[in-house]
């Protein structure tokens, strides 16, 4: 996660909370810095947020963690999707899948951050997420939940 003198250059009023992913392609790691809506969607920031950090259900229990995860889906101008966690039953920091909290975020700009769900059915979050790479994405509006934006790193996701 993105801290200290880092997030000082990210800080706002709305007191919310910033994670960071660091990408590979072609040899090349780049740094891809979020602002997190925790003040509209606080469960699903909290479930992005520890997986970026390495989660542990128990401090004996084997970490879950975006490392190591891949892109595996680009939609060329629409969006590309990321975190299919390997090696776990359910991929969330709730014991499976949890409920959509929010559709108040739409699809209107690039770099929006929204969970995937399994073939778009309610309440089937866990860890996959995405990005948009194009806008508007209305088709996506009320069906899936925006919960943050790319503030730094645009370029490495291009």
């Amino acid at each position: 996660m993105a801290k200290g003198a880092q997030l000082e250059t990210f800080n706002n009023a709305k007191n919310r909370e910033y994670a960071q992913i660091h990408l590979t392609h072609s040899g090349e790691t780049g740094l891809v810095v979020f602002e997190l809506f925790s003040d509209v969607v606080p469960k699903t920031c909290a479930n992005f947020m520890s997986l970026c950090e390495g989660y542990r259900k128990t401090p004996e229990s084997e970490v879950m963690s975006y490392e190591g995860s891949e892109v595996h889906r680009i939609v060329p101008g629409m969006f590309l999707q990321a975190g299919r966690i390997q090696n776990f039953k359910q991929s969330s920091i709730y014991d499976g899948e949890f409920a959509d909290e929010s559709f108040h975020v739409k699809h209107t700009e690039i770099g929006l951050l929204g969970m995937c769900k399994r073939s778009g059915i309610k309440h089937t979050n866990e860890s996959q997420f995405y990005i948009t790479m194009g806008a508007p994405l209305t088709f996506l509006d009320s069906q899936n939940v925006v919960f943050g934006r790319v503030i730094f790193g645009m370029e490495v996701l291009r």
